[in-house]
């Protein structure tokens, strides 16, 4: 065979190759960028995002929907499992009796601390700009994950969060991937 011939093929075998590698780098851009997560902010896809929510089991102190008597609804909802975990949030201004209703439905891990009660907070995700963590009294839903939460990542994972004035609510779900 001629030199040539050989080149051809190599240069051939090589343009291919490399062809084929930027057609696999290229799929798998497309994947990344089509599984990426989607925040939700507004409430009106609450719906939307709690079905999106994998951990299903861990939000069913989530209202059904929301209440039609709350107003200042703030959301927010993010979901990327399993890689990043999920986080959904849902706050709204509403009357004592519908908290302390609220309340009665579950067994929390700190049931006796009072409204008013400040722990320090690791992280509590922002359902709206204006939004301060420390306004409120986190109760943590009774579940195995609550139980072996580490105390410096308070209010890890699930509960219902109230304001100082009991005037406002606050569901959290915080599932992190670690």
């Amino acid at each position: 065979m001629s030199k040539k011939i050989i080149r051809g093929c190599v240069t051939g075998c090589f343009i291919f190759v490399v062809l084929f590698i930027l057609l696999i780098a290229g799929f798998i851009a497309y994947l990344y960028i089509t599984a990426s997560p989607s925040e939700y902010t507004d409430p009106k896809d609450y719906q939307i995002i709690k079905e999106k929510m994998v951990q299903q089991d861990e939000i069913k102190h989530f209202p059904a929907q929301i209440p039609e008597n709350a107003t200042e609804v703030a959301m927010y909802g993010r979901t990327d499992m399993p890689y990043n975990g999920e986080t959904f949030v849902l706050e709204f201004k509403t009357n004592r009796q519908y908290i302390e209703k609220e309340l009665s439905k579950y067994d929390f891990w700190n049931k006796d601390d009072k409204i008013g009660t400040k722990r320090k907070i690791y992280f509590m995700p922002s359902p709206r700009k204006e939004f301060n963590a420390d306004d409120y009294t986190y109760y943590v839903i009774k579940e195995l994950n609550g139980e072996r939460g580490y105390k410096e990542f308070f209010p890890y994972y699930n509960g219902i969060g109230v304001d100082g004035k009991q005037n406002k609510i606050l569901y959290y779900h915080i599932y992190p991937a670690d």
